[in-house]
């Protein structure tokens, strides 16, 4: 392919406003234009390139996995519309349907059981994450609970900078990552205390964790927090969540174990209807029966605890899980953040920032959901399909393939050569280097010809940014003759005749 002859707008400046590394390279390497104020990226002839070929080796991977291709016309359901009219006995079970829009691989997974249906969403996590990998790009599987279930999600490291980044936690020490959502299993065994007495103590103006650990001479961990929130429904149910001092609450985990309901803060008159002028001295104790009670997992069976009074200006000290107060429901409803010890190893974890490049979960098939997806299993008996989903984000995918490195693009370069003329179209040496060109044409690699009328320091930056794995310069040499000289990634040029041409490239095949 002749660079002369395609949309390639290379530059030597960044797009305005964008901090995003990724980009920039995107952009100057002339895979891309950046819309700012819509905010779009807007791939040339050479990105998509790119784009195909990085979509083509993941759904290559998912094809192995038992994937198979279909195209819905952008309909949100064409997985399940095929599966209505397709999926008669249990036989035909598992389906794994793939479809490539808007940049992205959405996949939908229908299994006879829960075990399959895991067992199928692994293993495709696990393929995308080695094919990605096998381009030098590392991907960590972490989890989160939301409002619609447990989440399974696609990461690479990033930073604050990058379009799209999510913040996360990281464990230094182990390599532990998560979201703030992300479960957290509390092995933690309480301390076999004595039962000390309920007792009510003046509390003036301790409103604060902060300030109540102050007044009582208690670390946070030795208290609780009563917050308030009203299920967003019509109906209002009041929900009371109690966590321990030092931690807090998150509400995708309270959303999900409350049924996906719609949470927020109840206000401060919803909450003096319900128990009366007590904000900032909310507790459990004594709480009216209609108010559901979450308490996350490590309240349970904690004693001791200083606790709202629920009347201003006073708290309880010595409040017991079971004797003083209980829930309705105990959960995880830890929003884990880097304060927190690491789920893995107790270690101190820290702040991390991370790129999302793919999404997998169970997806929850409701009744009035395509009512007319079923099978007949083994008893003759009409069954409904367990179903799964996932996402891959190709432009993010794309994004991190530039930011990861700052030389060749590898497997994921649509060319294994960028052949540099050195010398304008008019030098009498110019047509052996068309020669050249065609040369490697034949002998099967696929080669960008950089045959521009540009200044040479240009082009060879060009093809740096570009990522080619293998960049050869034609020029002229002292007798007017043809001289090559051959780059790769992290090496140094070196002139080469003919003859080693070839044998170097012959390594490449």
């Amino acid at each position: 392919m002749r660079l002369s002859s395609i949309l390639a707008p290379t530059s030597r400046n960044n797009p305005a406003k964008v901090k995003d590394q990724r980009l920039i390279r995107l952009v100057r390497a002339g895979y891309a234009v950046y819309d700012n104020s819509a905010g779009k990226i807007l791939l040339t002839p050479l990105g998509i390139r790119i784009l195909e070929r990085v979509s083509g080796k993941i759904k290559a991977a998912f094809e192995e996995k038992g994937s198979q291709q279909i195209s819905g016309c952008q309909s949100e359901d064409a997985p399940f519309e095929v599966m209505v009219r397709v999926l008669k006995i249990k036989d035909q079970l598992p389906v794994t349907l793939m479809e490539e829009k808007n940049r992205k691989i959405d996949l939908t997974g229908f299994a006879p059981d829960e075990d399959i249906l895991s067992m199928e969403m692994e293993d495709h996590i696990q393929a995308c994450r080695e094919v990605l990998f096998s381009g030098g790009i590392k991907v960590f599987s972490i989890s989160e609970i939301t409002p619609e279930g447990k989440r399974y999600a696609l990461i690479v490291d990033g930073d604050k900078k990058a379009l799209g980044f999510r913040d996360g936690i990281i464990c230094p020490n182990c390599g532990w990552r998560g979201l703030l959502s992300s479960p957290i299993e509390d092995n933690a065994v309480a301390d076999k205390e004595q039962m000390e007495k309920l007792e009510e103590t003046h509390t003036p103006g301790a409103t604060t964790i902060a300030e109540l650990c102050r007044q009582l001479d208690l670390p946070s961990s030795r208290t609780l927090k009563t917050m308030f929130y009203k299920v967003d429904d019509g109906a209002g149910q009041l929900v009371a969540a109690l966590m321990r001092g030092d931690r807090n609450i998150s509400l995708e985990k309270l959303s999900f174990y409350l049924g996906g309901v719609k949470l927020r803060r109840a206000s401060e008159d919803e909450l003096k209807e319900a128990v009366g002028e007590v904000a900032g001295f909310c507790g459990p104790i004594g709480l009216p029966e209609n108010i559901k009670v979450v308490a996350d997992q490590s309240i349970e069976d904690e004693v001791n605890l200083a606790v709202g009074a629920n009347r201003p200006d006073y708290h309880y000290t010595g409040a017991c899980w079971g004797r003083d107060f209980k829930a309705h429901i105990v959960c995880d409803i830890t929003s884990i953040e880097k304060e927190l010890p690491c789920p893995s190893c107790e270690g101190d974890m820290g702040k991390g920032y991370f790129t999302e490049v793919g999404a997998f979960r169970v997806f929850n098939l409701r009744d009035e959901d395509h009512p007319s997806l079923k099978y007949v299993d083994d008893d003759r008996r009409k069954c409904r399909p367990m179903v799964w989903k996932g996402s891959l984000d190709l432009e993010q995918i794309l994004l991190t393939i530039l930011g990861n490195s700052s030389e060749d693009l590898g497997i994921w370069s649509n060319f294994d050569i960028a052949l540099v003329s050195t010398v304008s179209s008019q030098d009498n040496v110019f047509a052996e280097v068309e020669n050249l060109y065609e040369s490697l044409i034949s002998g099967g690699f696929r080669v960008l010809f950089d045959d521009r009328e540009k200044k040479i320091k240009a082009k060879i930056e060009d093809s740096v940014e570009m990522g080619i794995p293998v960049r050869i310069m034609a020029g002229t040499d002292d007798k007017g003759g043809l001289k090559m000289e051959v780059c790769t990634s992290g090496s140094e040029g070196t002139l080469v005749t003919m003859d080693e041409l070839e044998e170097q490239l012959l390594e490449l095949k």
